[in-house]
């Protein structure tokens, strides 16, 4: 399940603390554990969580106060509560110092699992509605200083004001889908919804269900009807990406649809009307696909009403500078550090390389350089440290910060034991953490000892 929560479980009972974890872990949980409230406080400064699990009452911080520590520096944790005093004042002063919610440690603890199912969900509404308005809002990549592109701009804010079909074509990375966006924005649908369909993200029989929906008991495992994303955009935009991977089955159907507007959905032999807009894009070369016989003519005249190329980075390096500036900013506001900047050997590193990844690429390296910044400037000397270009760190874009975040910190680790020989203390110094921390650290990134010094 996409966006599973991390979770630190403050007890200081240890045998119900380990048996807790290891609830939560077998519930798919990445769950760490601290034994008082001083320790979560300096865990909380070092790792990222989404919930904390608070004992009520422990020596020293109690989980009031350490409630009231979140609530000042950490708003975005939610915390549950956790005693085996269970009392009405309990429960009110936890929720008064801001807990989502109470559990006692006699109840069944699949009620607290439930619990956490329930914050995961309206995290995963809460991102997706985030990222929605960002892309909806922000009109980042749509100012630029390349004429090239520019002129992409200007027509694809003409073609916005049509009806027609768009085919956005350029390599992987370049921006189609915010393009897209842009469209869908400056459309007269722009008040619907804008549906994005990866069609290489699922295999044949799986893109037919994704696509059309299906009635309940039209295949096993159909337990209840399914509206599928054609029809799920109706009166609004569908974005088909990758659409070069779609299968020739597949290709004869979707060119039905786009010619009648109408669809059925898998087990049905009702045929019902939609009305929506149609943007497609591919990094393939679709007119070597139909020599191939890879891909219909007939569909490829269908999506192509107007074609729009994006150049790829490296032809509009004009634009480096903006870019490297928003995705700076960005990242350092998601992972709440102070804005860094780049030395000007570093700068003229970035602002020279080709980016085979284009924007994608530039977006990444941008993050693992915030993510490994340790001061604020970072340097020709800490970005030659890293080999950030490397491909064995390359990150693909669908992952998230802290998933940058904790590829780099292993393999920054690993490279420090490395060269320390393995010798833990140190490592430690060198990395200025305790001796138990790197265990810690080592353990959560399953990093070993060498052969020869295990």
């Amino acid at each position: 399940m996409a966006g599973r929560l991390r979770l630190l479980l403050v007890d200081d009972e240890e045998e119900y603390r380990n048996l807790l974890q290891i609830i939560l872990e077998r519930s798919g949980y990445t769950t760490d554990t601290a034994e008082n409230g001083k320790l979560a406080i300096q865990m909380l400064s070092e790792y990222d969580y989404d919930v904390v699990l608070t004992d009520m009452r422990m020596n020293g911080i109690d989980g009031l106060q350490l409630l009231d520590y979140i609530g000042n520096l950490h708003k975005d944790i939610k915390c549950i509560v956790i005693t085996a005093y269970a009392s009405v004042e309990n429960a009110v002063e936890a929720m008064k110092k801001g807990a989502f919610s109470y559990f006692i440690k006699s109840n069944d603890p699949q009620e607290l699992v439930l619990n956490l199912h329930n914050l995961e969900k309206m995290k995963n509404l809460s991102d997706q509605n985030t990222m929605l308005k960002n892309s909806l809002t922000k009109d980042n990549f749509m100012e630029s200083q390349s004429p090239e592109f520019q002129k992409v701009l200007d027509y694809a804010f003409k073609v916005a004001k049509t009806n027609a079909n768009v085919l956005i074509l350029g390599e992987s990375g370049v921006g189609k889908e915010v393009l897209a966006r842009y469209i869908h924005k400056c459309s007269e649908r722009r008040d619907e919804i804008f549906m994005p369909v990866n069609c290489h993200s699922f295999s044949d029989a799986l893109l037919e269900a994704e696509l059309y929906g299906y009635e309940k008991g039209s295949f096993t495992g159909a337990q209840e009807k399914r509206i599928g994303r054609f029809e799920a955009s109706d009166k609004g935009t569908l974005f088909l990406d990758e659409i070069g991977e779609i299968p020739l089955l597949n290709q004869s159907k979707i060119l039905r649809n786009i010619e009648h507007k109408e669809i059925e959905r898998i087990g049905s032999n009702k045929s019902f009307k939609i009305d929506f807009r149609l943007i497609c894009a591919t990094n393939k070369n679709l007119d070597a696909e139909i020599k191939n016989k890879n891909f219909r003519e007939d569909l490829y005249y269908r999506i192509s009403t107007f074609i729009i190329e994006i150049p790829p980075l490296r032809e509009r390096k004009e634009d480096l500078r903006a870019m490297i500036s928003y995705f700076t900013e960005k990242a350092c506001a998601e992972l709440k550090k102070r804005v860094i900047s780049f030395d000007d050997p570093l700068m003229d590193v970035l602002l020279n390389y080709d980016y085979p990844g284009n924007v994608r690429e530039l977006k990444n390296i941008i993050e693992r350089m915030v993510v490994l910044a340790e001061k604020e400037k970072f340097t020709l000397q800490d970005f030659s440290q890293y080999d950030i270009f490397s491909s064995s760190l390359f990150i693909a874009g669908s992952e998230s910060l802290r998933d940058v975040r904790e590829k780099a910190e292993r393999y920054h680790i690993m490279r420090m034991l490395e060269k320390n020989q393995y010798n833990i203390e140190q490592t430690a110094l060198v990395l200025q953490i305790t001796s138990r921390q790197l265990y810690n650290k080592m353990h959560q990134y399953n990093i070993r000892f060498s052969k020869t010094n295990s």
